[in-house]
């Protein structure tokens, strides 16, 4: 950003951070964790939009847990470290960060480590605080915490209250459950009913909001990042006389007042009556066509008979 700044070049920056996913009462609990599951051990949760934590309510947690056990057992056939489909971390240091973040007290699934494979098994890890460990920072591996909480409204207090999220992803069968959290809160992107699969579509914008960005990419959004949209207006030379009626000084009473009633003149009943600006662009179009462009010409006759 520093050296883009000095040549005032436009920059786009994707920053991930923790993207929360919320699970309603509502759900299919085994759906929920096989979508869950994809998000967050794919490539052992090295996914800049992997699911870092869960939100729900207490009586959802017990069932989630079971769920995505038998999720991870049915994928990686009981065995994830010595399944093809299961990564390693990138490297030591990551390694150490990922273990830091792990309470043993608070595994419910997983939890073991391997240093010399730079293996992490999928961990889950139930009753974290908003203040423990693995919610102070984005985990970036297979360790997915959840909190409870008592309702929706403190969901969404939990998230406007951090950093906002490159993704948030909400789980619900209740339309009014998911529009809340669309509404409410602010993020670079956001996922109803799954995970991840909002990336792989080119005609989504993909890009974070605030702490976890700027701007977006993929597809049409990336042409549009990397391009300069230029305003270009062409004007014909005719209609002066126009011009000279309202445009140029002396700027007289008479003027003033031709142009305020032209352009703010209320009707006389809310919603009804004629706009009388674009009535007389376009009366003036329909007769003299000949000095506007063939585009401005269609679109005021169009806007006439809409009048």
């Amino acid at each position: 950003m520093k050296a883009a700044s000095e040549h005032l070049t436009p920059v786009t920056l994707e920053m991930g951070g923790k993207s929360p996913c919320v699970v309603d009462t509502s759900c299919d609990l085994d759906v929920v964790a096989k979508r869950i599951f994809f998000g967050k051990f794919l490539n052992a949760g090295q996914v800049c939009i992997s699911p870092d934590y869960v939100l729900c309510e207490k009586s959802v947690q017990s069932g989630l847990v079971d769920a995505l056990r038998k999720a991870i057992d049915e994928c990686y056939k009981g065995n994830p470290k010595e399944s093809p489909d299961f990564g390693r971390i990138v490297n030591k240091r990551h390694f150490d960060r990922v273990k830091r973040l792990v309470d043993p007290s608070k595994v419910e699934i997983g939890g073991e480590m391997d240093e010399s494979e730079l293996y992490v098994a999928p961990t889950v890890m139930a009753n974290v605080q908003k203040t423990d460990s693995a919610m102070t920072e984005e985990i970036f591996g297979p360790v997915l915490p959840i909190v409870t909480v008592q309702n929706r409204a403190e969901a969404i207090d939990i998230i406007r209250s951090r950093e906002k999220p490159l993704i948030l992803y909400v789980f619900s069968n209740n339309k009014s459950f998911v529009d809340d959290f669309q509404m409410k809160t602010s993020s670079g992107m956001f996922l109803a009913n799954d995970t991840t699969t909002c990336s792989v579509v080119p005609s989504l914008p993909f890009g974070g909001v605030g702490g976890s960005g700027m701007g977006s990419y993929h597809g049409h959004a990336s042409f549009k990042a990397f391009s300069h949209m230029k305003t270009v207006m062409r004007r014909s030379l005719g209609l002066e006389v126009v011009n000279k009626m309202f445009r140029y000084p002396p700027y007289t009473k008479k003027k003033a007042a031709w142009l305020k009633w032209a352009l703010y003149k209320e009707p006389k009943e809310k919603g009804h009556g004629i706009p009388l600006f674009p009535l007389v662009l376009a009366v003036t179009a329909l007769y003299f066509g000949e000095n506007f462009s063939p585009f401005l010409v269609r679109t005021l006759r169009f806007a006439l008979l809409l009048l």
